[in-house]
């Protein structure tokens, strides 16, 4: 893999975060406690996980931003729908997935940078929406690392 970097500008002010390390740091610690098959188990799991959470959070998006409630049987034809569309026999999704393990990961390690704590002048609501787009971008991007590119529900955002 190249060298990569993430280039942050807010408010007149600027950071670069190293992608490859992140990248690099997160394959270390998934290879360490997901040994030889248990590797190949896991990205099966965080598949399914990682595509069934990105699809609950647009649902729960849609919730937010029109206040319209998605019914439990609504909410399964959309996953059905998007299973179709993905057209991946031996991917299955949840409903019930929350949060993958990438994610988690990458906040856990931005949480931690004081680079990015350094960058905002204190905790707010800006700076958790602002810190949770950069957490998607750098999963999304991993994600597609992980498994190619082109499965058609990872996409960027202007």
């Amino acid at each position: 893999m190249i060298s990569e970097s993430v280039c942050i500008s807010y408010q007149g002010k600027n950071i670069t975060l190293d992608y490859t390390n992140l990248y690099d740091k997160f394959m270390r610690e998934v290879r360490k406690v997901n040994k030889g098959e248990d590797f190949e188990t896991w990205k099966k799991e965080e598949k399914t996980t990682y595509l069934s959470a990105v699809i609950s959070k647009e649902i729960d998006n849609i919730h937010t931003v029109s206040g319209v409630k998605i019914s439990n049987k609504d909410k399964d034809l959309i996953f059905d729908s998007a299973h179709r569309y993905i057209d991946d026999e031996n991917l299955k999704l949840d409903t019930s997935c929350a949060q993958s393990s990438i994610k988690h990961c990458i906040r856990t390690y931005l949480n931690g940078e004081n680079q990015i704590n350094d960058f905002f002048e204190k905790e707010s609501k800006e700076k958790n929406k602002i810190v949770s787009e950069i957490v998607n971008s750098i999963s999304n991007h991993i994600y597609e690392n992980i498994f190619g590119e082109g499965n058609g529900l990872i996409e960027k955002r202007l």
